[in-house]
């Protein structure tokens, strides 16, 4: 039996939690300096990397260069200080070895939840940014965010609490595709949660990933799940599910 988890002890050493430390990090505290009676206007981000490529990521935010490189399957999360209510702020990512991987002007607005993910491979990287949905589940319900960033898989169906077709929560997702947000209750989400291989119905043999006794999962919870390799080597073929917290308006 398998358990869905969050990245290894070593990498959460690395991870500020996007709940509860919002203001940690200021991405942009080296380039805006408001007057001291000045209320900071500030939106947040959590940038992902799921780029199939062994060199880390390296961040500039707003010609601010990010002092720290960004591992595979790690999360970056802080806040933007914004000169107004909304403004546009510029991300550029990069290959540790110099390359260009991805550039574009988010329009961010004050107090909103952002995700930014660069993930693809080396020869076709993708960066992408997308508000965080963060309205409260319904009662004794969880909400979920997948996205399908295995190179070496094809479509794939995600089922919560059984095979049935009624428990089939997401139905052919491509590679590079995103779910958008849904609710499960908290019985089918602690009972099982599976990946196969796109198919009319479920069939054993097309199963991927299942996980079961899915403990570390609360009520209430917004979650991002990535269906992505285990590692940034291109060659490694095995896959798991990534788990991350997202904010939740309460």
């Amino acid at each position: 039996m398998k358990c869905l988890r969050n990245p290894n002890p070593d990498e959460m050493k690395k991870i500020i939690p996007l709940l509860g430390l919002l203001s940690v990090l200021l991405f942009s505290c080296d380039k805006k300096d408001p007057e001291p009676q000045e209320e900071e206007i500030r939106a947040y981000c959590s940038l992902f990397n799921f780029l199939s490529d062994p060199n880390d990521v390296s961040w500039t935010i707003d010609e601010v260069e990010f002092s720290e490189d960004h591992p595979y399957g790690n999360v970056i999360t802080g806040a933007v200080l914004l000169a107004d209510s909304t403004e546009e702020i510029s991300f550029i990512a990069e290959s540790t070895s110099g390359t260009l991987l991805g550039s574009q002007l988010l329009e961010m607005e004050e107090n909103k939840h952002y995700i930014g993910i660069i993930h693809g491979t080396r020869e076709e990287p993708i960066l992408e940014f997308q508000q965080v949905e963060t309205a409260k589940p319904a009662s004794s319900s969880m909400k979920f965010l997948f996205l399908h960033s295995a190179p070496m898989a094809d479509s794939v169906d995600v089922y919560m609490g059984g095979t049935e077709t009624e428990k089939r929560v997401i139905e052919d997702l491509d590679y590079k595709q995103y779910s958008g947000y849904f609710e499960v209750s908290e019985f089918d989400v602690r009972a099982s949660v599976i990946v196969s291989l796109h198919s009319p119905l479920y069939e054993e043999d097309k199963e991927v990933l299942r996980y079961e006794y899915n403990d570390l999962l609360v009520v209430g919870g917004n979650y991002f799940c990535v269906v992505a390799p285990v590692s940034s080597d291109p060659e490694d073929s095995e896959i798991q599910l990534w788990l991350y917290d997202l904010p939740v308006e309460y």
